[in-house]
């Protein structure tokens, strides 16, 4: 309607349109606008008619819950109508799975190697954490000597890989927003990139880091530093 140059429905009831090879069409109802593939692609312009001849497939909505009972009916009858044709059934929810498989797969792959490099991470961190003990033993026992909580020990340790992911967040963020924002260009209809996002982020990155740093420190701080300065 729109591309005709009409902005309200009612302008364009009563109108025909022409078409080479068909009769006029009489305009009797406008639709709202619908995807008639995935969201890639825009929503182009087009026009329903009663003609047989266009019509090569139907939309059924089925509000049985015996699907394979239904299926079988709807066969009989389109075999009766239809003999020289085959029929093939098929559920829109399969056919939206389908157009968005590349994404679905890209999806997985995605999500487990993060999930690998999030574990290699951890490891990495909790060595560097149980090494970084090892060496501060003393200096832990003079801390809780000279009358430190062991808030204080937590954030000794807590503190410089704080400042590491936060220089890593910097760092990575634009690469991380530049390399979403070109995979949204494929799309026609998509979302707007929200800050909140590489914010979450961040936050799920501060908690693994945290509760992978904390059990060493943790028990670092707990020591008894009579203990931890004998053995230094």
């Amino acid at each position: 309607m729109k591309r005709l140059g009409f902005t309200q429905p009612s302008d364009v009831l009563g109108k025909f349109l022409h078409k080479a090879g068909l009769a006029p069409l009489e305009i009797v109802g406008v639709l709202k606008d619908y995807n008639q593939v995935n969201l890639k692609q825009q929503i182009s312009p087009i026009f329903l008619t009663t003609l047989a001849s266009g019509y090569y497939a139907a939309s059924i909505q089925l509000r049985s819950a015996n699907y394979g009972r239904a299926l079988k009916q709807i066969e009989k009858v389109y075999n009766q109508v239809y003999p020289d044709h085959f029929f093939e059934p098929a559920f829109v929810d399969d056919q939206i799975r389908e157009a968005y498989q590349q994404e679905q797969t890209m999806g997985i792959l995605i999500n487990f190697f993060a999930g690998v490099a999030l574990f290699i991470g951890c490891m990495g961190l909790y060595g560097l954490v149980l090494f970084m003990v090892v060496q501060r033993t003393k200096e832990v026992g003079v801390r809780k000597v000279l009358g430190a909580s062991i808030g204080s020990i937590l954030w000794l340790f807590s503190s410089e890989f704080i400042q590491l992911i936060g220089i890593a967040f910097l760092l990575s963020t634009p690469v991380a927003w530049w390399v979403m924002k070109a995979w949204l260009m494929n799309f026609e209809y998509k979302i707007d990139l929200n800050p909140v996002f590489f914010l979450l982020a961040l936050l799920v990155t501060l908690i693994v880091a945290l509760l992978t740093v904390g059990f060493q420190s943790a028990k670092a701080a707990l020591m008894n530093p009579v203990r931890s300065l004998r053995n230094e």
